[in-house]
């Protein structure tokens, strides 16, 4: 978007009833931030802002602030990548939550925001009643945001996701997390904290309180976790009644292309937990686990386990090397589901990605899947023997 196209768009916002107004690629800059706060006050009907990087100054932020404090049908403000955001900017735009009762979802990602420009920006959160969703990620804060940060959020009634991936939390992290997740009143539903850098105390420590918080929703994935780490997550979850989607994953090296220090790691463990997950909680819906190595005999007693299961929506998972054995999923995949005939169990798989495959409950979806990788002397086999309707 070019700085006319903005200026269109800036004046079709008096006008249009549109509910939704993304303005990106520093399109705007000081007098055009100034036009849109200007314009923003002659429509009636818009629901979601996105701004994505572009150049705040304290002078337009100023403005913007008053405008967005006076919209009563704004329920998504999104800034990312903004560049400039200064501390007092930043309570501007904090202090917008404090005064517009109807922003539920706000994000300020990639902003370089900092711990101190996070204790500014939560202390202007005090009073807000309606925000359900926070997005921090990619900024520059650690273990003492993070306390700030739930402090101030379990004030706020109802608050149900956060997502602070991209964050340099650490082991500190993780127990600031922990706590905070253990503090009253909190009652987040979702929360993602994904390449964080937090490692084996930090998650022993989040694992510790993990049964006792309200928590539906866990992404901790690419953080640096071992094996016995994300083992010990899984145990816990055999008696977990809240989780229904986790997203988890044990740091394979150091170094992108270094399998030496897994070359003992048997995956069948992790394989039989995930199966007693899935058995001891119906409620299950959406397991990531990416450095889980599956054989025929664990997709097998995977397909088994969840047949009968009502609510599992996705499981994802992908073989560790590109090999002749990765070449001989294809095959297997293909026996288990003749063998199994997953078109009475309502069950699917596909290839989502060329490093992956994706079992889901899409039995819709289960033919036109299916064809993005089987050979198709396959295809032939694997239609007739289903009776495939497309």
């Amino acid at each position: 978007m070019d700085a006319v196209d903005a200026f269109r768009l800036i004046e079709k916002i008096k006008n249009n009833s549109s509910e939704s107004w993304p303005f990106f690629d520093k399109s705007l800059g000081l007098f055009g931030i100034i036009s849109l706060a200007q314009a923003l006050l002659y429509n009636s009907s818009i629901k979601r802002l996105t701004i994505s990087n572009e150049t705040f100054y304290d002078e337009a932020i100023k403005e913007l602030a008053l405008s967005l404090n006076k919209i009563k049908t704004l329920k998504t403000v999104e800034f990312d990548r903004i560049r400039k955001l200064s501390i007092a900017s930043t309570l501007k735009l904090g202090k917008v939550l404090q005064f517009n009762s109807s922003i539920t979802v706000f994000a300020l990602s990639s902003c370089n925001i900092n711990n101190l420009t996070l204790f500014k920006f939560v202390e202007a959160l005090k009073g807000n009643t309606s925000l359900k969703k926070l997005n921090l990620n990619n900024n520059k804060f650690n273990a003492t945001g993070v306390k700030l940060l739930f402090k101030a959020l379990a004030d706020i009634v109802g608050f149900e996701e956060l997502s602070i991936q991209d964050n340099n939390l650490g082991d500190a992290g993780g127990r600031a997390i922990a706590v905070g997740l253990s503090l009253n009143n909190i009652c987040i539903k979702k929360l993602d904290i994904g390449s964080c850098d937090i490692g084996n105390k930090g998650v022993q420590e989040i694992g510790k309180v993990l049964n006792n918080t309200s928590l539906r929703s866990l992404m901790i994935d690419h953080n640096n976790i071992s094996y016995d780490s994300l083992r010990g997550l899984l145990e816990i979850l055999k008696v977990n009644r809240t989780l229904i989607c986790l997203y988890a994953c044990y740091s394979i090296a150091s170094e992108p292309n270094d399998y030496t220090n897994i070359i003992n790691i048997n995956d069948n463990a992790l394989v039989l937990l995930m199966c007693d997950i899935l058995k001891s909680n119906p409620n299950f819906e959406q397991m990531y686990l990416p450095t889980i190595e599956f054989n025929y005999k664990n997709l097998e007693l995977l397909l088994d386990t969840i047949k009968n299961h009502k609510h599992i929506q996705e499981i994802k998972y992908h073989p560790k090397y590109r090999n002749t054995r990765y070449n001989s999923y294809i095959n297997e995949i293909s026996s288990i589901l003749n063998q199994n005939k997953l078109l009475h169990m309502l069950e699917s798989i596909r290839c989502a990605l060329k490093d992956h495959f994706v079992l889901t409950k899409l039995p819709e979806e289960m033919w036109m899947s299916i064809c993005d990788y089987l050979p198709y002397e396959d295809l032939v086999n694997f239609h007739a023997s289903l009776s495939l309707e497309y």
